[in-house]
């Protein structure tokens, strides 16, 4: 049979200090926060090549927009542009001199 040993003031705890055992060690109190240093600021400087290249860029986009205008107003294909682009592909299919040119219709 289960034996029931008799209750004893000497080892009594009160409620506080089994909760305090029952929680494990201390963690030290947290220091007082205080603000942290601003971080450094950025700064970047662009090398005399990404100048040039960022010059070219925006020349080029200005270029493009002409370009969509004269396309939107139909002004953009004129008879030497397309006069132009005929002899370079002219060129491209059969040589610079015609050499290999096609042969005559007769």
């Amino acid at each position: 049979m289960l034996e029931i040993t008799p209750y004893s003031n000497q080892s009594e705890r009160t409620l506080a200090e089994v909760h305090r055992a029952a929680a494990g060690p201390r963690a030290p109190a947290p220091a007082t926060l205080t603000a942290a240093p601003a971080p450094p600021e950025d700064q970047v400087e662009l090398s005399a090549a990404a100048e040039q290249f960022d010059q070219a860029t925006a020349e080029s986009a200005d270029r493009v927009q002409a370009l969509r205008a004269q396309i939107a107003e139909g002004t953009y294909l004129t008879p030497d542009k397309i006069d132009a682009a005929v002899e370079r592909l002219y060129e491209e299919l059969f040589g610079r001199n015609g050499a290999n040119s096609p042969p005559a219709d007769s």
